[in-house]
């Protein structure tokens, strides 16, 4: 459960200020859906670096959404933009104040149809004032904030703030007024509309800068890294770069000048003795700062600071910063496939809960991509919908990426289909052709499996069985770090926490490896990474498993304190023999690529930026190939495993029917005429 969840927005916003609110009130469980301009789009869909036409940058603060393509310009895509609105919770905007009342979907007009509607207006100067109706993007409200004069260094030119601050700004400013409206409308019913401007957001957070001018009329100018309230506090030159150091009181002072420059004199020197001293001989303490951290490096300075309890660090590039380890382990790098632009990186929401389950939902909307859904959520009739497409009302930017519906995924009916795919919380189907791609998506948990998981895979796996324009299952993880890394361990205590739980647990479990095991069609596991547990367990129950050169398998019950089903066991058993299992069993301990690759736990291995493109073609390859002829090859093989030796009455059959099966004619065919046989 998240805090949003079934939290209707329609995202009229552009750019950063408001796409980077609603990127993060949708992964907070809002469904937002972005309302864009037929054709165009969002300005920001123009931003280069492109990959397949698409904008990289655009797909960053816009991942996690629902795109709608509407002419708001037009009567009818006005009135269908308000029947969207009837049932919204927020509809946010930042266009030039004024504009939205023109096009008759402003605060007064929406409410008579919604009165609880909350409405927020982002815009450079807001909604009142002198400035009002200026154009105000990032850098007019740094400029009229004062930013640009009081950044960069002293004597230097008006420097802009390394980010856009004032759109950043104005966004998070719109996520926490717009929680602080839902929490009243909770208590009263009543919406609100919210005005919010860049320039108010950003002089917001000028804390400090304004207690000093109204306290002592004091204007702050550039300062290059200095703080300007406190001293040593700011990045010094080293052998190879630059240290930050901040031993910005009185305690880090004399551990500073003790511990790390050995300058123990400093403390009864007139000049250093107290920060006011500091504050007023700032230039010379750094020069003497300086002279001494200039004879070692960077890494050498921040041991030496952190040993003696003293804040410092690097500074680094911003490549620097993502390729950082403690970055890294933190999880701040998300990989992404975009239905276009395929493999893409992101970063992930900053904040760590203990209690909830804030990810990034999915990739960032082709242009109209939803438009028929959001539409037919509205009631709106297939004709209807097709007639606003015909007169260039509604569009979609991509119709020919439109899967084959294999029905929603999951218990949440305002679940967002989310990429070329059907999406629930925590499974996803994606259809490449006759290939369909199962995917674990809870890449923040390592894609562990939950209860309701394992519930929603029978059903799943016997629409994909029962849909005749699929031919081959793909299983995989998100991401590229793990198939899975088991069963969610942190859901025991509530679902297996007594016998008689565990007992419907490991039944829902057995039925999930079940359904993936007796789909009549070859499925095949595509592993990247950790595949442990409950992970291997349903790895185990497909047809076929590839991994990556990282993959690392486990079954871990020795480790836990439980015991292996005889089902999942005979299929080890199966695999790799009685001994093999026993040790697997017994040890628990995680075996390398290589090494399952030769138990006969993987049928192929390769790298893993290959792994996808072998895995597909192998899938596509077994498209082509004759469907009877492949799915009789999968039950015969099955028999065996099951104990059966020798042929019976239902083999024999199977094999007399393949002669009737147009399949057979068109192999004939196609062998006499020495051409590609061209299978149904």
């Amino acid at each position: 459960m998240l805090p949003l969840d079934g939290f209707r927005i329609l995202d009229l916003t552009r750019f950063l200020s408001g796409p980077y609110c609603t990127m993060v009130l949708a992964e907070f469980g809002a469904d937002v859906v972005k309302v864009e301009q037929p054709v165009s789009g969002d300005d920001s869909r123009r931003l280069a670096p492109k990959v397949n036409g698409e904008s990289y940058p655009f797909a960053m603060p816009n991942r996690s959404k629902r795109s709608v393509s509407l002419d708001l310009r037009a009567n009818r895509g006005r009135d269908a933009f308000l029947r969207l609105a009837a049932e919204a919770d927020l509809v946010i905007e930042n266009f030039r104040p004024g504009v939205v009342k023109r096009l008759g979907i402003d605060y007064e007009t929406l409410k008579r149809g919604n009165e609880d509607l909350i409405y927020c207006s982002i815009s450079g100067f807001g909604q009142t004032g002198p400035y009002r109706d200026r154009p105000g993007f990032d850098i007019m409200a740094q400029g009229t904030a004062g930013f640009l004069r009081m950044t960069g260094h002293p004597d230097g030119r008006p420097t802009k703030v390394g980010i856009a601050i004032n759109d950043i700004a104005a966004g998070v400013t719109a996520v926490y007024s717009i929680f602080a409206a839902e929490l009243v409308r909770a208590k009263t019913g009543r919406g609100q509309h919210l005005d919010i401007s860049l320039v108010d957001a950003g002089l917001a957070w000028t804390v400090w800068e304004s207690g000093a001018y109204f306290g002592g009329g004091e204007t702050p100018e550039p300062t290059g890294t200095r703080h300007r309230r406190s001293t040593p506090y700011q990045a010094y030159r080293t052998i190879n770069g630059y240290v930050t150091i901040g031993a910005n009181n009185d305690r880090l002072w004399e551990r500073f000048v003790t511990r790390v420059v050995d300058k123990p004199e400093w403390l009864t020197d007139e000049r250093f003795a107290t920060l006011p001293d500091r504050m007023a001989h700032i230039d010379q303490l750094e020069a003497e700062i300086e002279a001494i951290t200039a004879t070692k490096t960077t890494d050498e300075w921040v041991e030496i600071l952190d040993k003696a309890g003293v804040p410092g660090g690097h500074v680094l590039t911003y490549e620097e910063a993502l390729r950082d380890p403690h970055i890294q382990s933190r999880g701040m790098i998300v990989d992404l496939d975009h239905p276009i632009i395929g493999a893409m990186k992101t970063i992930a929401p900053p904040t760590r809960f203990s209690g909830l389950d804030v990810k990034v939902r999915g990739p960032a909307p082709w242009l109209g991509q939803h438009t028929t859904e959001v539409l037919g959520e509205a009631g709106f009739s297939k004709d209807e919908i097709d007639a606003l497409y015909a007169d260039g009302i509604a569009f979609d930017a991509h119709p020919e990426l439109h899967p084959a519906s294999v029905g929603k995924i999951g218990t949440n009916d305002r679940a967002p289909r989310i990429g070329a795919r059907l999406m629930s919380d925590d499974l996803v189907v994606e259809r490449d052709g006759a290939v369909a791609t199962v995917v674990l998506n809870r890449p923040n948990s390592h894609n562990a499996i939950t209860l309701e998981m394992y519930k929603a895979i029978p059903a799943l796996f016997a629409t994909l069985d029962s849909d005749e324009s699929v031919k081959v299952v793909v299983i995989r993880g998100a991401g590229t770090t793990a198939f899975a890394s088991g069963a969610d361990i942190s859901e025991f205590e509530e679902v297996r926490g007594n016998a008689k739980d565990a007992k419907s647990y490991n039944q829902c479990v057995a039925a999930a490896e079940h359904a993936i095991e007796n789909v009549t069609k070859p499925t095949i596991a595509l592993i990247h990474g950790y595949c442990i547990g409950g992970g291997c367990g349903l790895a185990l129950s497909a047809d076929l498993r590839f991994g990556d050169d990282r993959t690392r398998m486990a079954i871990t019950p020795a480790k836990l304190g439980l015991v292996y089903s005889l089902e999942s066991t005979k299929r080890l058993v199966d695999l790799v023999g009685p001994a093999r299992t026993k040790w697997i069993l017994m040890s628990g301990q995680q075996i390398g690529a290589e090494q399952a690759h030769r138990l006969g736990l993987l049928d192929d291995v390769a790298p893993v930026e290959d792994l996808d493109e072998l895995t597909y073609d192998f899938a596509k390859l077994l498209t082509t190939r004759a469907q009877f002829s492949v799915r009789a090859a999968k039950q015969i093989v099955g028999r065996i495993l099951s104990g059966q030796v020798e042929d019976d009455e239902d083999t024999i059959k199977l094999r007399n029917t393949s002669f009737d099966t147009e399949d057979y004619a068109e192999g004939v065919r196609a062998f006499l005429e020495k051409r590609t046989p061209r299978f149904r």
